[in-house]
């Protein structure tokens, strides 16, 4: 054969490629931390970057992209890590946390940047001294995880819960992430749960802290209401059915929000 027909046949022969290389995909979920609505289902490559899949994200759901941070087993992600070195499996579940813009005029605020390391210092200060079992993480003043102790009905629950604060706080409230499973009319049954709670929406003032949002979240814990349910069948146990309804509550207890779980998985 010569030269020219080897390099013509060379040509010719298409590259070998294993069918395990062309199934090299694996689907993700992506949760929304707050606010509700379905998880967003992706096929991505293990070699993608968190960026990468971000900005897929914000292009489905049409965010802006310098409002969105995604999570993994409860941390926060670089845009430059890749699903391959953060040990990602098929299936598995991502969190979108979204930062609000502004109103009908899509008005954002920020602090001035001195203001703003100062407003992050006083927070940290109250919640060394009133919320001692929430800390920063990895020493990110605008990122805390802790657990919040149950009472009454779920005396002897620990609930595994993250907050994110957005450049945009104290005009916006922060994001909360509520990590551990629970039976209650006014948080979802899903994983993480959305919570139902006025001060994230309507209700948010400038001049509220940290430590009043985990104390909203600690009260309607304590305190369901089942006129405004996220769970609508444990609304109605809940009026209609009690013993069936705190039956269930202990065995999300049980099987969910032991110390040991909590404390596990919290930093």
């Amino acid at each position: 054969m010569t030269i020219l027909k080897t390099i013509e046949y060379i040509c010719s022969v298409k590259p070998y490629i294993s069918s395990k290389e062309k199934t090299r995909r694996m689907k993700i979920k992506i949760v929304p931390a707050v606010g509700g609505g379905a998880p967003l289902e992706l096929e991505v490559s293990p070699n993608a970057t968190i960026g990468a899949v971000r900005t897929k994200v914000c292009a489905i759901k049409k965010l802006p992209p310098d409002t969105t941070r995604l999570t993994y087993k409860g941390r926060a992600l670089k845009d430059t890590e890749t699903l391959q070195s953060l040990g990602v499996s098929d299936g598995d579940k991502f969190v979108l946390i979204t930062r609000t813009v502004g109103g009908s005029e899509n008005l954002y605020v920020e602090l001035p940047e001195t203001a703003w390391y100062k407003r992050l210092a006083l927070e940290y200060s109250l919640m060394q001294e009133h919320e001692p079992t929430f800390n920063p993480v990895e020493n990110d003043l605008t990122h805390y995880e802790g657990v919040i102790i149950g009472s009454d009905l779920y005396e002897g629950a620990y609930f595994r819960v993250e907050i994110f604060i957005p450049r945009s706080y104290p005009y916006f409230p922060p994001d909360v992430v509520w990590h551990t499973r629970i039976w209650h009319p006014n948080f979802s049954d899903s994983v993480p749960a959305r919570v139902c709670e006025s001060v994230f929406k309507d209700h948010w003032s400038p001049s509220l802290r940290l430590i009043a949002v985990i104390e909203s979240l600690r009260n309607l814990l304590n305190n369901p209401n089942p006129e405004d349910p996220l769970n609508p069948v444990a609304a109605f146990e809940y009026k209609n059915k009690p013993d069936l309804f705190k039956a269930k509550v202990r065995r999300f207890i049980e099987k969910y929000a032991t110390p040991e779980q909590a404390f596990k998985l919290s930093r």
